[in-house]
Formats: C-alpha cells, sequence, structure tokens
C-alpha cells in the first residue's frame, strides 16, 4: 500500500475507469472517469505501422465494411465521453418500448464494442498499445473476449437484427455479425504465416469462406441496397459470392 503512494493518483484513476470499460460496467466507468481533472493529458495514441498518421482520433461508432485501412473519427473521444454514451444506450434499451429504436440502440452498442477491439479505430479505450500480431490471436484474458474476439459485439448484433422489421438494417446487422464471425478464428504459432506461402491456403481465409453470416447475406438481403454496398466494397464477401 505504501508503494501506491507513489504513483499518480489521475492514472490510477484513469486505470480504474478503463478497467470499468474492460468489464462493461459503463456506469461505474463514467463515475470514475469523471473524477479526472479537465485537464488530464491523454497518451497520445501512434500508428507504427503509418508515419503519415500522427494524429489519430479515435470515434467508437463509426460503422465501417472494411478494418483495414482504419477510419477515424473528426473529434478525439475520450473514454470518458464513451463511458458516458455506453452507459446512456443501455439506459436507453431498459426503457425504450419501440422495437426498432431499441434495435438501433443495440446497434450502436455492438458498435462501440467493435471498434474498442483490436480491428477497430478505438482499441485505445481499452488497450494500451496495439499492434497486428494481436489479430486472431487467441485471448488469454477475459476482457479480451471483447479486444480480440468482439464476443459482446456479436451478441449485441444479434439482438439489433432480432427486433428489427426493417430489411435494410436486417442486412447491415448480418453483415457486422460476419465480421464479428471472423473474429472466433485464432491463429496458432505454426499456421500464422501461411498467408505469405499461398493467400489461398492461409487457415483464417478458408474458414471466412465457410461464413454463417455471409451466406445469410446472400439468401436473405441480396436485393437490399446495403448488400449492393458490401459486395464492392468487402473482399471476403465478394470471394464467398464467387
Amino acid at each position: 500500500m505504501k508503494d501506491i503512494k507513489h504513483f499518480n493518483k489521475d492514472y490510477l484513476t484513469e486505470l480504474l475507469g478503463t478497467t470499468y470499460i474492460r468489464d462493461l460496467d459503463f456506469q461505474k466507468a463514467a463515475k470514475t472517469l469523471q473524477g479526472l481533472p479537465k485537464d488530464h493529458k491523454i497518451k497520445e495514441i501512434k500508428n507504427w505501422y503509418n508515419e503519415d498518421e500522427n494524429d489519430i482520433k479515435p470515434n467508437p461508432f463509426i460503422v465501417t465494411i472494411n478494418d483495414y485501412p482504419k477510419k477515424y473519427g473528426k473529434e478525439y473521444t475520450t473514454k470518458l465521453k464513451y463511458a458516458e454514451r455506453m452507459a446512456r444506450l443501455e439506459n436507453a434499451i431498459k426503457t425504450e418500448k419501440d422495437s426498432q429504436k431499441k434495435a438501433e440502440y443495440y446497434f450502436q452498442m455492438a458498435t462501440g464494442i467493435y471498434q474498442t477491439s483490436t480491428y477497430g479505430n478505438a482499441w485505445s479505450m481499452v488497450s494500451y498499445d496495439w499492434s497486428s500480431i494481436d489479430n486472431h490471436a487467441s485471448s488469454t484474458l477475459h476482457w479480451q473476449r471483447n479486444y480480440l474476439q468482439t464476443k459482446s459485439a456479436k451478441e449485441w448484433y444479434s439482438k439489433a437484427r432480432a427486433l428489427s422489421s426493417n430489411r435494410e438494417f436486417k442486412a447491415k446487422c448480418t453483415f457486422m455479425l460476419a465480421k464479428c464471425e471472423q473474429k472466433d478464428f485464432a491463429y496458432t504459432n505454426e499456421n500464422r504465416w501461411q498467408y505469405y506461402d499461398s493467400p489461398l491456403k492461409d487457415p483464417f481465409y478458408r474458414f471466412s469462406m465457410q461464413n454463417k453470416y455471409l451466406k445469410e447475406l446472400n439468401t436473405q438481403y441480396k436485393d437490399t441496397p446495403f448488400f449492393t454496398i458490401a459486395s464492392k466494397e468487402c473482399t471476403y464477401l465478394r470471394d464467398f459470392l464467387n
């Protein structure tokens, strides 16, 4: 206990708030992070793989068809703003009677989880570093079930789809479910580099071509405008259709 006094209190508060975000306890996260001073310095976020990206502004609620290149926001979303919005959505779901509105709230929360995974633009909400090696790595800690495998996002996209009767919206949910389904795959040390030998032999690629949600998208929502857009932009969906 004596040693903890040597640490900056604000950084410990920020770490506790981050832990609550990882646990999906957005109410406690918001309450904790509200204790930080307004001038609390935010750790600078950089993309070490692209030196041109030196002004990264995470936005956890952007919906994207492709994970890469990452699409960022115009304004920086702090952990406090993120936690507060997720808490509001959580409360809105509990009180909303309209099924479509409730579906949209679930969709926003699911996106908020998806974009804070290693595949999203706002990974800094839950992680203190980022590496491409994290892609399709096995989760070893409880919070990584969302950071590496987007488990809660998949659950909430599914709820959003079930609540809605709008086929365009359901098509979008189905596509996002397909993206979450891909994250169930985890490389082993033996097969991680097979992509460089032959992309078609890559186990992740083969796994993706068996994606049940891509099949549902093709059989149930092929006539939607969203399907037309997604089939042009997503190479995995194009390959699946071919």
